[in-house]
């Protein structure tokens, strides 16, 4: 096969025999093969919506994106290896390319548009897929009219994550064996996700088992505690909920990562909290009178502070259920 050229900056010196270290032997030619560490995380499947397929970087404002339909399958994987994000991405866009997809763009993190970029793409949000702004790789692909497949993989510290988004197709994936002094891997991709962070469809029967829950996908503005945008859709099943359950109250709950002082952070964590108070204000008319706000700072981590990946992940606003009045 034909080797495409990425970027001549980005993958000078890479040969095939280094390809052939990076990755397991492929189980059957059906199968996309990941690193024996590869741990399986998010599995989102819906049978069929629209999907905007990046094919450019940031640029002018916007990534450029073609739109299509189908069903759509989001997969993400956790891999703690000592291997680059190249040595994982390359094999990867090798097995892609073998079953048929033409690249329809490819890139590194400066060459997408860093920061500008993720936040415009589509991404699994954190504990389940976590990007390093100046450590990712990322491929767009097209196999035939409608089947579509992107490849986002980036490194954290000593762990590297994958996401594999898929438009009106499904490549088998498989985890081979790991050598028997390596620490065992999860076999094969579970047919329901592993979900840490609440997937939006699943939030209320999450508030109602747990009693709180972080709320997914939430952006907030650069060096603001103010959310970037509106439409998120966590915020508009809360809403829903809310409004159906007119004697429901709610307490909104800010919290960081150990980045800075305590006060600072509890300040910040709640102005955060009520900014997302304030969403649920305005645009869905949800009386303030079933709303609070509070501030948390770091006094309640989900994970490790230590690396990018984990603070990441303790940045967030949890939802908490409060008695009816």
């Amino acid at each position: 096969m034909r080797q495409r050229v990425f970027s001549a900056r980005l993958y000078a010196g890479l040969t095939s025999a280094c390809a052939a270290v990076m990755v397991a032997q492929i189980v059957t030619a059906q199968d996309l093969s990941l690193p024996a560490a590869a741990q399986p995380l998010a599995n989102r499947d819906m049978p069929f919506a629209p999907y905007r397929v990046p094919i450019g970087p940031w640029a002018k404002g916007a990534v450029p994106m073609r739109l299509t339909e189908g069903r759509i399958l989001r997969r993400t994987w956790r891999v703690n290896s000592s291997q680059t994000t190249l040595q994982v991405f390359a094999p990867l866009r090798a097995q892609i390319e073998e079953r048929g997809f033409q690249i329809l763009y490819q890139c590194h993190d400066a060459e997408c548009g860093g920061f500008d970029f993720r936040f415009a793409i589509d991404v699994v949000p954190a504990p389940d897929m976590a990007v390093d702004f100046g450590d990712f790789l990322f491929l767009s692909a097209q196999r035939q009219e409608g089947e579509y497949v992107t490849l986002l993989v980036s490194r954290f510290g000593r762990t590297n994550f994958v996401q594999l988004v898929e438009v009106g197709t499904e490549m088998d994936v498989a985890v081979p064996d790991a050598p028997a002094d390596a620490a065992a891997p999860l076999a094969a991709v579970p047919q329901v996700a592993v979900e840490r962070e609440a997937d939006p469809i699943d939030l209320v029967s999450q508030l109602k088992r747990d009693g709180h829950v972080v709320l997914s996908g939430l952006d907030f503005q650069s060096g603001s505690p103010n959310l970037a945008g509106s439409g998120y859709d966590s915020l508009e099943k809360l809403a829903a909920f809310l409004t159906e359950d007119t004697d429901q109250r709610v307490l909104l709950v800010g919290h960081t990562d150990t980045v800075g002082g305590l006060s600072g952070n509890i300040a910040l964590s709640k102005a955060r909290a009520d900014s997302v108070r304030r969403q649920l204000q305005d645009i869905y008319g949800i009386e303030n009178s079933r709303l609070e706000a509070a501030g948390a700072g770091y006094l309640s981590p989900l994970t490790s502070n230590e690396d990018a990946a984990g603070r990441e992940i303790n940045r967030r606003v949890e939802v908490v259920l409060l008695p009816p009045k």
